[in-house]
């Protein structure tokens, strides 16, 4: 089964009855999410390439490093956040979970 990669954003709004999106919080008792024990190969990498920016800017990468393991894992990737559109072209299949 086809899964995602999952976004902090998600996981906040999973847990945090104050979040605007906490409908969410019945992902906790899906039986079929599962986590990953290990970085994709190739994942450095392309996270450097990703990441590459003139300036400090520890967001951009932060989301860098979550792109990379999703392209890499061949897994979508489900988010809140739209900067990460910036990724799409680099392969990155985004799932906006709320527009």
């Amino acid at each position: 089964m086809q899964g995602f990669l999952v976004d902090t954003s998600i996981w906040v709004a999973a847990f945090f009855a104050e979040h605007d999106s906490f409908p969410l919080a019945n992902w906790r008792t899906q039986a079929h999410i599962r986590c990953i024990d290990a970085e994709p190969d190739g994942t450095r990498e392309l996270w450097l390439e990703l990441a590459a920016t003139s300036s400090a800017s520890p967001k951009v990468w932060m989301n860098a490093y979550l792109a990379a393991f999703a392209i890499r894992a061949r897994l979508p990737f489900a988010t809140l956040d739209t900067d990460f559109r910036r990724f799409e072209p680099a392969g990155l299949n985004l799932q906006f979970v709320v527009d």
